[in-house]
């Protein structure tokens, strides 16, 4: 069974589209299922003419095997993916191939799992996403005045006064991927 998936829009404060979020519903994430799902991920970009980044969730623990060299020549700049906080601590080893290889790559979740600021000294994430309910937002003012990292701030809210993107219910309801085009091109033709 494939899974099926969903889009959320990400929002830069001035209320410009920044990218979107692929995610499932009804389908159980583990370790297990999640090379699976990211690929499928991975399928579901490369035959929609998507005009923003791409956000995909995987597990730090899959990392390592995943062809990164091969993940950029295809998507490049096309995809964000973002690693759960919760066990990227324990996999800092793996994820030289994915930080070398030039993909956008994000810190989901801070916050809300084991991740601390020891991890975004080693690993020099380009953006953290932060769960706003977990998350004071003088944590999220330290994270960029400390390390300079561009914030995501997610859930919940419709601003921040330090934040670089939002994504919330509040702003953008999830829709399910077959709407993803249309929805893009009416937001894209509505900015215009």
């Amino acid at each position: 069974m494939r899974p099926k998936f969903f889009f959320q829009k990400i929002y830069r404060p001035d209320g410009s589209l920044l990218g979107v979020e692929l995610f499932v519903r009804d389908f159980t994430v583990s370790p297990f299922t999640d090379l699976f799902i990211f690929h499928c991920a991975l399928e579901e970009v490369s035959v929609r003419d998507i005009p923003v980044p791409v956000h995909i969730n995987l597990f730090a623990s899959s990392v390592r095997f995943v062809r990164w060299d091969e993940i950029a020549e295809v998507f490049g700049n096309r995809i964000v993916v973002e690693l759960v906080e919760k066990d990227v601590q324990l996999h800092l080893t793996a994820m030289d191939s994915l930080v070398h290889s030039g993909i956008t790559y994000a810190l989901d979740d801070f916050g809300n799992g084991s991740a601390n600021y020891s991890v975004l000294r080693e690993l020099h994430f380009p953006v953290v996403k932060v769960d706003v309910e977990f998350t004071p937002e003088r944590v999220i003012q330290e994270l960029k005045e400390t390390f300079g990292v561009p914030c995501v701030v997610a859930e919940k809210t419709t601003s921040c006064p330090y934040a670089d993107a939002l994504q919330s219910f509040k702003l953008h309801r999830p829709e399910p991927i077959e709407n993803l085009e249309e929805s893009l091109a009416l937001e894209i033709q509505k900015k215009a």
